[in-house]
């Protein structure tokens, strides 16, 4: 997980490099699960969660996106109130590291005069490790971005977790006991989720030729 980690900075350092329209910031927020101990309850037993966000802007409507997120992530059966006889509960962190693509409603960036608010929509690829499972998940979800100078960008967004494994809750799928019953259900993976809000800053690499959507362009040729 280092490792992966590791090469995700150095994409985005290379990108920083490369790119002309970049936006690097943090994000903030909470995490919760979904699975055998929570299998519905949205925004429930929710956990802070922090990170790092990186935005290559392909243009208005496109834009590449890198993640290092670290949450935590808990339940209790007595809390959710589902299979209280069980008395299942867990706790523990998670890393992602993942590469999203956002898709804008609108033809938004950050520093326009125009369109300064969009709703957009991600999905991506990535991979998370916490204290019982390490494994690829499919992030995707919806949110809103906010540019509030022409260089500082604010965002909203809330994004669900698909994984490949049963075990982000560590739990077993029968009893230690001699009745060997049913203690977790093998044919549904676990989710998790993050919410919370970002807050990026606007680095321009070279110049790039913006019409009069944008501030300065506005402000030269009123």
């Amino acid at each position: 997980m280092k490792r992966f980690i590791a090469f995700v900075f150095v994409l985005l350092i290379s990108k920083a490099v490369l790119a002309q329209d970049i936006e690097t910031g943090i994000y903030g927020g909470g995490a919760y699960y979904l699975g055998d101990i929570n299998p519905g309850k949205q925004f429930t037993m929710v956990k802070p969660s922090y990170g790092l966000i990186a935005r290559y802007n392909l243009d208005t409507r496109w834009t590449v996106r890198l993640n290092v997120l670290r949450g935590t992530l808990s339940s209790d059966d007595k809390v959710i109130k589902y299979k209280e006889d069980r008395s299942a509960k867990f706790k523990a962190d998670v890393t992602e590291a993942s590469a999203q693509m956002e898709v804008n409603f609108l033809d938004y960036f950050t520093g326009s005069y125009k369109t300064y608010i969009s709703p957009y929509m991600f999905a991506g690829m990535g991979f998370f490790s916490s204290k019982y499972a390490n494994s690829f998940c499919v992030p995707f979800g919806i949110g809103v971005k906010y540019s509030l100078t022409p260089k500082i960008g604010l965002g909203a967004e809330w994004g669900l977790r698909k994984t490949y494994t049963d075990y982000i809750d560590g739990m077993a799928a029968t009893y230690s006991d001699t009745d060997k019953r049913q203690y977790s259900d093998s044919q549904t993976n676990d989710w998790y989720s993050f919410a919370g809000v970002t807050l990026t800053y606007k680095i321009e690499i070279g110049s790039r030729p913006r019409c009069l959507n944008s501030v300065k362009s506005y402000k030269k040729h009123k």
